[in-house]
């Protein structure tokens, strides 16, 4: 019963980080796509959203972070 339940705990933990890493992504790249997009037409509003995207990325990056992290200290404590 032990067992199963960390297997099944770790593999939901580890969907919800997928999750969280799909979505940053798919932010990243229309984030991207609307700078492209923005650059030619005005130029100030491209740097103001390449801003907001690397804000984006940043900001996902540390969630993900400090969720693979609980989910390392979580396992652990199961497995003792």
């Amino acid at each position: 019963m032990g067992t199963a339940w960390y297997i099944a705990s770790s593999t939901v933990a580890a969907q919800g980080v997928a999750a969280r890493a799909i979505i940053a992504a798919a932010l990243s790249i229309v984030g991207i796509i609307l700078v492209y997009r923005f650059a030619r037409k005005n130029p100030i509003l491209a740097v103001v959203l390449y801003c907001l995207v690397i804000f984006i990325i940043l900001f996902t990056s540390v969630i993900l972070i400090i969720s693979a992290a609980q989910n390392i200290v979580s396992t652990a404590g199961v497995q003792i």
